[in-house]
């Protein structure tokens, strides 16, 4: 006589711990809120992520546009200090 695969008074006790198992879920970053990229010309842009790739650096604005600049343009100095001291620290090198 066959058994059926779901016979739950007949589990092996590997099958029970792996259903009861929790998987952690990935660590993901946490979310800093909006950050400011300082220029060398002293403007400021508020933005929600970045990328820096070669020479250029594609930024989402806070409506939620994407935008390329120049890398050269950013004034990392400025724009780390004015993170840190809002709190929204970034890493260096941008």
């Amino acid at each position: 006589m066959a058994r059926g695969p779901a016979d739950p008074t007949t589990s092996a006790p590997e099958d029970s711990a792996v259903s009861q198992s929790v998987v952690p879920e990935e660590a993901s970053l946490p979310d800093e809120g909006p950050f400011t990229l300082v220029l060398n010309d002293g403007s400021r842009i508020d933005a929600v992520a970045f990328t820096h790739s070669n020479d250029t650096i594609v930024y989402i604005t806070t409506d939620g546009g994407r935008r390329t600049i120049a890398a050269n343009q950013v004034d990392s100095d400025s724009t780390l200090r004015v993170n840190q001291e809002r709190g929204t620290p970034l890493q260096s090198p941008l």
